[in-house]
């Protein structure tokens, strides 16, 4: 194992690799000290300190640690959907529809004037058996599809007025043919459908791949049919009514889903 110590010299010749941040509890006279080498050395103290954490876990290369390129790219992937469902649970139920599709915003329900209701319309329309208003429904909506790049099979996701989610291996659906489908109950779609949307752009841009087989779709459809969301509705200045959940409910089950996708997830070529 090298030394764990190494000269002000030497941290300020190492060159930086992409990094994360985060935020440090020093000392007054600790920062002090490493203003002090970062001005004899042209750095910054945060450049030092940053250096300094780094070369700290290098020198422990060979313990116990987990420190392989899967490792890290999974933790990456990890603290991703971890910041997804925080943010999504700050949001009202409308908030995560219109970062779905922001047109849903100019075609609020006549009666409900709300974004959530538009997009159950629209979602909603290419499943024959929803029994709705067919008046009013925009009918230029596309179902979500994600692909299992494993397979090649895709596999599409619809609100449903059920109270069960159920999952559909090569089911017929009128507007994309035989898809393996997953219908969600309307209050869980926009949550369960903006989650899958984030690691399907996520796999896209990374080294990543899900594999979205019968075993993951029935685990999750077990996680689903958990969870009840508990509706309150308050009203805001917004020009609409707006729908909130209980947000502890709601990132319950986001968060037992995660380890499902994680645990089905293979890097580069595994």
């Amino acid at each position: 194992m090298k030394s764990l110590l190494i000269d002000p010299q030497e941290l300020a010749k190492r060159t930086k690799e992409s990094a994360r941040t985060v935020s440090l509890r020093i000392k007054e006279k600790t920062w002090l000290g490493f203003e002090q080498l970062a001005k004899e050395n042209n750095t910054t103290a945060n450049a030092l300190i940053s250096e300094l954490a780094d070369y700290y876990i290098e020198s422990l290369n060979g313990s116990s640690l987990n420190l392989s390129d899967r490792d890290v790219i999974m933790n990456k992937f990890k603290t991703f959907l971890e910041k997804e469902v925080r943010k999504m649970c700050r949001w009202s139920i409308n908030d995560v529809v219109m970062d779905l599709d922001t047109n849903c915003l100019f075609m609020l329900d006549r009666d409900h004037q709300s974004p959530f209701y538009a997009f159950v319309d629209m979602y909603m329309q290419s499943h024959a058996t929803v029994d709705i208003d067919l008046d009013y429904l925009n009918q230029s909506s596309i179902p979500v599809e994600l692909v299992n790049k494993a397979t090649g099979e895709d596999f599409v996701v619809y609100p449903s007025k059920q109270e069960r989610a159920e999952y559909y291996a090569g089911a017929y659906n009128p507007a994309d043919g035989f898809s393996n489908v997953l219908y969600v109950p309307v209050k869980k779609a926009p949550d369960v459908i903006r989650l899958f949307k984030a690691i399907d752009e996520y796999a896209e841009k990374n080294d990543v791949t899900v594999e979205y087989d019968g075993d993951l779709m029935e685990k999750i459809l077990i996680v689903i049919n958990k969870y009840d969301y508990k509706c309150a509705e308050t009203t805001s200045e917004r020009e609409y009514r707006d729908i909130k959940y209980d947000e502890n409910e709601r990132r319950a089950m986001l968060n037992e889903i995660m380890p499902l996708i994680l645990n089905a997830t293979s890097v580069g070529e595994e």
